[in-house]
This record gives structure tokens, sequence and C-alpha cells, in this order.
């Protein structure tokens, strides 16, 4: 078999190192109101770090906004104060304004603050640790409205989908519902006073949230009124921010350790002891069929969705604490920190987690964000706000480390317009993962899968994961096996 792959016809594109949606991190471990931790865009491959910015004591996380211009957090300018709202430009780190939520540092002993969320208007919600309050402050830096609760906000904001309801957890033991015109929607009590970490998250029609609790619950809320449709006691509190499927499986860790995966009647799909304590949120790739998630034995731990069985464990240098993994699908890296002060960046190989690199600082890392423009923005805790930004082409050095290659055959026909055929041939058993792609980087397909060794002929109907008849136009076909990817362009005709 030839050193290198053998491309039978010629590339459309090669989306290695290259963006492939435009879409954002507006909010906490979010792209989408499901907090599945999931990005459709690249990130990096090296651990260059392209530039930083000083923002003290904070274990908030980065959010950017739509434009992929601004990125915001809120932290201390120093051990006392003040603390404010941050507005950093994305491209050179450099301060565009900040907004002064209190006159001192408020983060004695605090652990966790509120991550921002960006809304449709680019209207930023964030809760302030000092005052108990949501604030909501326009892109330009100017004060709007705030909203006080019975408690500390250390939970993130999750925004409905029209924008016209911000929902954030309070320490008084309350979900508030509150109107984007600063009146209150609804608040349900959830019968625990203390620290919430729990972020609520959103069903994929936007009717029912889920949020956990420090008395060990899960809770499923309308969202028209508050009323509790079920809960579900695990054992433990509930630190961790839900992640939810598009079947509206809930997948969420409990403090003791033990993942969940909740069906959307509120009944045990399964469980999982992860072997350590959990405060990470579990990151969501329906398209492979893994939940990522870090525990407090110092591991990345990648679970089968569909078992509950457990794929790989990564050993991370400290445990994860507050700081949940990012995806970036189109390359299928993983991005992680620790309270070892370090920031992982892990290729999702066929069995197991691959270091790609990493870059420890001073102090423990909150989670990552992964932005439009092939970079990741994560928070070093009491230090600075960091932007890895760069992508170096894998070497031959790889290849030789692997000894896998790939001849990958044609799809014919193509054009075509009911099915056509995509063939390729595995030296070894191996997981390949093929996906369909628009030409605007949305994923519309995924035949992803383990494969024997040999020749494979995998067949594709012209229809996305929902079944539904695509649209015709240009298409690119990925596949990718281990470190090797071949793209390919696909047109569909009437």
């Amino acid at each position: 078999m030839r050193k290198n792959i053998l491309l039978i016809v010629s590339f459309f594109v090669l989306l290695i190192g290259q963006t492939i949606s435009a879409s954002v991190w507006p909010s906490y471990h979010n792209t989408n109101i499901q907090r599945t931790g999931l990005s459709q865009n690249y990130g990096p491959n090296c651990c260059d770090t392209a530039c930083e910015v000083d923002i003290e004591y904070s274990y908030a996380s980065p959010v950017i906004d739509g434009s992929n211009q601004n990125v915001y957090m809120q932290g201390g300018v120093n051990a006392t104060g003040p603390w404010n709202l941050w507005c950093i430009n994305a491209n050179d780190c450099s301060v565009k304004w900040t907004y002064q939520l209190s006159a001192t540092n408020p983060t004695g002993g605090l652990q966790m603050h509120s991550t921002c969320a960006i809304d449709a208007d680019t209207l930023i919600y964030v809760g302030n640790p000092a005052d108990n309050a949501l604030y909501c402050i326009a892109a330009d830096g100017a004060y709007r409205w705030k909203y006080t609760t019975g408690g500390r906000i250390r939970s993130s904001p999750a925004i409905s989908s029209n924008s016209s309801v911000i929902y954030t957890m309070s320490d008084d033991g309350y979900l508030y519902a509150i109107n984007s015109n600063n009146t209150l929607n609804w608040r349900t009590l959830t019968t625990a006073t203390g620290a919430k970490y729990s972020s609520p998250t959103l069903s994929p029609d936007g009717n029912t949230i889920f949020v956990g609790c420090s008395n060990n619950k899960l809770y499923a809320m309308n969202a028209s009124d508050g009323t509790v449709r079920w809960s579900y006691t695990t054992s433990d509190e509930v630190r961790s921010t839900p992640a939810v499927g598009s079947d509206t499986v809930i997948y969420v860790a409990n403090y003791s350790g033990r993942l969940y995966a909740i069906n959307p009647g509120g009944t045990v799909k399964w469980s999982l002891a992860l072997g350590g304590t959990a405060n990470s949120s579990p990151a969501l790739d329906e398209s492979r069929g893994i939940l990522y998630v870090g525990s407090n034995n110092n591991k990345l731990n990648a679970v089968d969705i569909s078992t509950g069985a457990l794929k790989w464990s990564f050993a991370l240098g400290g445990n994860p604490g507050y700081s949940s993994p990012a995806i970036a699908l189109p390359n299928n890296l993983i991005y992680i920190g620790d309270k070892a002060n370090t920031i992982y960046i892990i290729a999702n190989w066929v069995d197991s987690g691959v270091l790609v690199c990493k870059n420890t600082y001073d102090y423990e890392i909150t989670s990552p964000a992964i932005a439009a423009d092939t970079s990741i923005w994560f928070n070093e805790y009491s230090h600075r706000l960091h932007r890895i930004h760069c992508w170096k082409t894998p070497t031959s050095i790889e290849e030789g480390k692997l000894d896998f290659k790939i001849n990958s055959g044609k799809n014919w026909p193509n054009p075509f317009s009911t099915e056509t055929k995509i063939s390729f041939t595995l030296p070894k058993k191996s997981f390949v993962n093929l996906d369909i792609y628009d030409i605007t980087g949305k994923l519309v397909k995924s035949l992803s899968g383990n494969y024997t060794e040999g020749k494979h002929s995998i067949g594709w109907n012209a229809k996305d994961n929902q079944g539904r008849k695509i649209k015709t136009g240009v298409y690119l076909c990925r596949l990718k096996a281990n470190s090797y990817t071949i793209t390919r362009k696909i047109t569909v005709i009437e």
C-alpha cells in the first residue's frame, strides 16, 4: 500500500484548518440552548498562545459574540476591586470597555461565577455575585437594567430561543424566569437553599428547562409557567450543567461522580460511576455517539451515549474542577483545563484520547470556548484570559506512529438524485467518521461507525439525520479515520 493517502478524485476543498461554520459560543458550554459544548467550528491543533489579558480572580468562562469580534467575561481588576464585566477585542486581547458591577472584589470563597449569555440583539446577561442581581448590559457597555434575586447568582443564565425570557438559578433556591423588559415572568422554588452551580438548559423545542440542584435533584420545569414536570433524585448534589440531546435525553453528572442519562419522562436510561467527584459538565457529540465529561480523579472520560459504557479515559495532570470539555466537531478535538493549571488539546481516536499538546500556566483553568476563527478562549483563575490561535499541518511523523493508511474510492454516481455510494478501503478495523456537510458547513448526515478491514461501500439516499430530503446543491463528504482526513464534493440534483 502506498505510503501516502491515495486520492482517486480531486479534492473540492481540504477542510483541515478552515472554519466551516459561523457559529459562536454565546453562553456557558453552549452553541445552542441544549448546552452540548459542541461547535461546528474548527479549533486549534497546537498550543501557541496568541494573546492574553489580565482579568483577576474569576471562575467564569469567556463567551464570544456572533460577529466573532468581542469576548465577554466578568472578573476583577486586582485582589480587592473593582469587579467588572469586560469586553475584549477578539483579535488582539485589548480591552474595549468595562462595566463596573461592584466597587470591590466579591470573590472570597465563592467558587464559580456566572458566565455571560448573549442574545440575538447582542444584549449581555450576567449574574453578579456581590448584589444577587442579574444584569442586562448593551453591546457598547451601557447599563440597561438589573433584577435582584434573593441570593447570589453563581449559575449562568439561559436565554429562550426568541430572546424574550432569561432563566437563572439563585442561591435562594429559586429558578427565575425574567422577561427581557425586566419583569418577573415566574419563579419556582426547588426547596433547597445554598450554593447553586448548575445552569439551566432548555429542551430542543424550548418548552422545558432542566437544572440540577444542591438537594440532589435534577428538575424538569415547564418554560411557560415554571411548574415542575418531574424531578429525579440522584445520589448526591448536582453541580454540573445538563447537556440535552436532540431526542431530549438529558445527560448530567452529580458531585459523587455518577453520570446519568435521563429519559424525557424522568426515568433513567443508564448511569455510570466515573470514579471521582464531578463538577465538570458533560459535552455531547451525537454524530459520533459520545459524551465527554471530566471527573475529579484527574480524568477526561468518553462514554457511549447509547449504552453508558466507558469508551476511554484520558489522564489529566489534575482534576478538571469546574472546567468542562469543549468539542470542535470538524477536526474532532476536545479542549479541557484542570486545577493543575494546564489546558489540554486531546484528539478522539478509535478507542482512546490522544494528547495533541498542552500548556501549563500559574492558576487553574476554567471552561474553554471555541471561536469561529480556529481559536479557543479560556480563563486562568486569578491571572489571565487567554486566546490560542494556531494551526500546524500534520507531518509524516504521525503517519509512522500510527502505521495507518487509508485508500478512499470515489462516490458514484456524482452528481446524483436519489442515492449515491461512497466507497473506501481500510487496512485494519477502525472507527470511521463519515460526515456530509452543506456548503455553509452545517452537518447534514453522519454515516460514522466501526468498520472492518477491507473494502466498504456505503449508500446515502440524499436525506439528512432527521430523514428529510435535502435540497439540491453542492455538499461536502468528509471521511476521517484516525489522523487521516479526505474531503470531496458531492452534487445533489433534481
